[in-house]
């Protein structure tokens, strides 16, 4: 009986766990893309530009669960930084723009 009680507590209880930490990994990823993104308006700042031929600012190593890459657009006048989610956070992605404009797929 005992036994039963724990197995049912656990099937109910695993499940808000990962949830819980799955909004963890979640922020990780969209804490990341803003830094980036501010390094970057850091560089706009200071250049005039985001980039003449790549991002001005070398994208972070990716970590355990979040992949960051950087593209122009307008001719170093724009960019778009994307979180691509690997291990846990498979099947998330969050891009930023130079206006602020974020977007979740």
């Amino acid at each position: 009986m005992a036994v039963a009680a724990i197995a049912i507590l656990t099937a109910l209880a695993y499940p808000a766990y990962r949830a819980y930490l799955q909004r963890g990994w979640l922020n990780e990823g969209t804490s990341a893309l803003r830094t980036y993104a501010q390094r970057m308006e850091r560089a706009y700042d200071s250049n005039g530009n985001y980039g003449a031929t790549a991002c001005a600012v070398a994208v972070p190593a990716a970590s355990v669960r979040w992949t960051i890459t950087c593209g122009l657009q307008s001719a170093g006048q724009g960019f778009i930084a994307t979180a691509t989610g690997r291990e846990s956070a498979t099947g998330f992605a969050f891009t930023l723009d130079q206006s602020g404009a974020q977007r979740t797929t």
